[in-house]
């Protein structure tokens, strides 16, 4: 999350779609860089900064709120490989307990948890970044990072007076992932049961950018 009064900007940092970078771009025009804790954490939504501006009396209406996505079949894989869950279910970053990076939980049984299909309802889909108390979108802009990210450069440009350098926005933060996960995602979210999650939890997203699961040529 980035917050700039002089240009009038909030950027929300949905996690793996390339927020590392982008913040990376944004740090020298921001006054408000996000912290591992609230109000202005990492992957604040945009209807908890409305809520801390009203709490500042800033004028939430005349900043310009961006969001970006990336497909979430790509997304949840990148999830799953960054987050490195171990067999009990402990993620690398968890807190008071024993990661064990040697038995990692297998994909198919990553994906099909109901706790972690609430984890990627909460955390993971574009409605929980940007709608508001009342089901409206607050975001003026979402725009996807593995499409054409002009339209945020564009945008940038001619709502808040940045002009920014597209040269200086590298990819960070990302996990390779071996042909033997490539191929067990393949078979996964050929499933029925997961093909329905996927259309359920993503709708949004997989609406406005016409996305498809790219590794379903990898089921066989």
């Amino acid at each position: 999350m980035r917050i700039s009064h002089k240009y009038k900007f909030i950027w929300i940092s949905k996690p793996k779609t390339g927020s590392v970078s982008y913040r990376k771009l944004l740090d020298p025009h921001s006054d408000i860089i996000s912290a591992d804790h609230k109000p202005f954490r990492h992957h604040a939504t945009l209807q908890e900064m409305q809520e801390t501006f009203q709490q500042h009396g800033w004028d939430f209406s005349t900043y310009f709120k961006v969001c970006a996505v990336r497909n979430p079949w790509d997304l949840l894989l990148s999830v799953y490989a960054y987050s490195k869950t171990d067999i009990n279910g402990n993620q690398f970053w968890a807190k008071g307990k024993r990661h064990d990076p040697s038995r990692l939980m297998p994909f198919d049984q990553w994906i099909s948890l109901e706790k972690h299909r609430q984890w990627f309802k909460n955390r993971h889909t574009l409605k929980a970044y940007t709608q508001g108390h009342n089901g409206e979108v607050l975001a003026d802009l979402v725009f996807a990072t593995d499409r054409d990210n002009k339209v945020f450069f564009t945008a940038m440009a001619r709502r808040c007076n940045l002009v920014l350098d597209v040269s200086e926005l590298g990819w960070m933060n990302s996990t390779p992932k071996s042909k033997v996960l490539l191929a067990e995602a393949g078979r996964c979210f050929s499933s029925q049961p997961v093909k329905s999650m996927m259309h359920e939890l993503f709708c949004e997203e997989i609406e406005a950018f016409s996305y498809r699961n790219p590794y379903s040529q990898l089921s066989g």
